[in-house]
């Protein structure tokens, strides 16, 4: 089978959105798919390198000829992957509301328009079948479950850990108020880390920012960690607290549907979970993990179990995609 990833109108950036579609695409090649990458404009994604079976291809006019499958990058992508669709199926993978990019009026057009739609999360399904009444099919894109792995965790200093962003729908405040909490009330019996593609912000209390830092890197960080804070308000799926959970972190989430944790942040079952904007209370039950390792070591290893068996790795949801695309040609 023929797969495009189209970014034409979308653009291949350094996010996490990018990312996701590069690790799809490179599944699928694994799996003896001819896949390629298509976009009117250079690729601006730095954090790896695609391998050369995974060709990235800028034309201002493609050909999409014997192309069994195209699938739109972002809604930007939508109205040429229709253009440029010549007999294949046409798909928009929703990894996000992408209200950062587009209003709502532009959202539904894209999600009416004539392109079958899947999405990577279980809220976003059923925004859009509440938005415009239309069928989305769910469309995780899986996680390397045997690359993040725990190791066991000495008991000092307790360590917390957070995605951080400038962009607002990251909520950095949220960070900077909780990470100021723990170290005037802790200092160094707790320690802060941050995994960040841009340089912190100096007033936020941080023992170490992972900046940039490669696949290996990032494990021996995630290892390293005992409590992972999620405080954002817009994903799709996201995915950096499944990294960490997989290496045995508690989670601490923002327990709203837009924050894209809810298809495996499970209340005191894989995760502790705080109200919108809530922060006083996610403060509460950080502390509440930070008596006693039982309670961190619980929710880890069952959020780590939950993410095997519910979403699963590359190779699974990869298969789950093609036979999608076999039961809708």
């Amino acid at each position: 089978m023929k797969v495009i990833f189209n970014f034409r109108g979308t653009g291949a950036g350094n996010n996490g959105g990018t990312r996701t579609l590069f690790k799809s695409a490179i599944q699928l090649s694994k799996m003896g798919e001819q896949v390629e990458i298509w976009s009117d404009s250079s690729n601006q994604f730095t954090w790896f390198n695609l391998p050369e079976s995974v060709p990235f291809i800028v034309s201002k006019e493609p050909s999409s000829k014997n192309a069994d499958v195209i699938i739109a990058a972002g809604a930007g992508s939508v109205t040429d992957t229709i253009a440029i669709g010549n007999g294949a199926q046409v798909w928009y993978w929703v990894r996000g509301i992408e209200s950062w990019n587009h209003n709502q009026n532009e959202l539904i057009r894209e999600y009416t328009s004539d392109i079958k739609l899947m999405a990577n999360a279980t809220w976003m399904i059923d925004f859009i079948k509440n938005l415009v009444g239309k069928e989305c099919h769910l469309m995780m894109p899986g996680i390397e479950t045997d690359f993040f792995h725990p190791v066991y965790k000495k008991s000092a200093p307790i360590t917390v850990g957070a995605l951080y962003s400038p962009k607002s729908r990251k909520r950095p405040g949220d960070i900077k108020r909780v990470f100021k909490f723990l170290k005037d009330k802790y200092q160094d019996a707790v320690r802060t880390v941050l995994l960040t593609t841009d340089t912190p912000s100096s007033d936020i209390l941080c023992d170490k920012a992972f900046i940039r830092p490669t696949e290996v890197e990032k494990l021996k960080m995630y290892q390293g960690i005992d409590i992972w804070f999620a405080p954002t308000d817009n994903e799709g799926l996201h995915v950096p607290p499944m990294e960490a959970g997989l290496c045995g972190c508690a989670l601490v989430a923002h327990g709203i549907p837009e924050a894209g944790m809810g298809d495996y942040a499970i209340h005191e079952k894989t995760a502790l979970c705080y109200d919108r904007y809530d922060i006083k209370e996610a403060i509460r039950l950080i502390q509440s993990l930070l008596v006693g390792r039982g309670k961190r070591e619980q929710l880890g290893g069952d959020l780590r179990k939950w993410i095997i068996e519910n979403i699963g790795n590359r190779e699974l949801n990869m298969n789950k995609m093609l036979s999608l695309f076999g039961c809708e040609g």
